[in-house]
């Protein structure tokens, strides 16, 4: 878990290794292909490890949930529900 925007992932030190040796390797040696091979997989294991971000449509779906559950709530501090207004509130699956 990164604490601080400027920590960077052991994924990360070794990009820049490989792209500092790359700035100094002939782009026609053979060594130059075997650096990028290995780039290529280090980019590829980086994007592996990353945690997947929250849809908008997830959010969009909690925060709707939400606002539906806070209005039943407002409305039974004044009124009596005298209906199933709870089974219109969303259930995961």
């Amino acid at each position: 878990m990164k604490l601080f925007a400027h920590d960077e992932s052991e994924y990360d030190k070794q990009l820049r290794r490989v792209l500092r040796e790359l700035e100094t390797t002939e782009p026609n040696s053979e060594e130059y292909e075997r650096l990028l091979e290995r780039l290529n997989r280090l980019q590829k294991m980086r994007a592996e490890d990353r945690p997947e971000r929250l849809s908008p449509n997830t959010a969009a779906l909690v925060a709707t949930n939400i606002l539906g559950i806070v209005m039943i709530v407002r409305h039974e501090q004044f009124n009596v529900i005298v209906t199933k207004a709870l089974g219109f509130v969303i259930r995961p699956k």
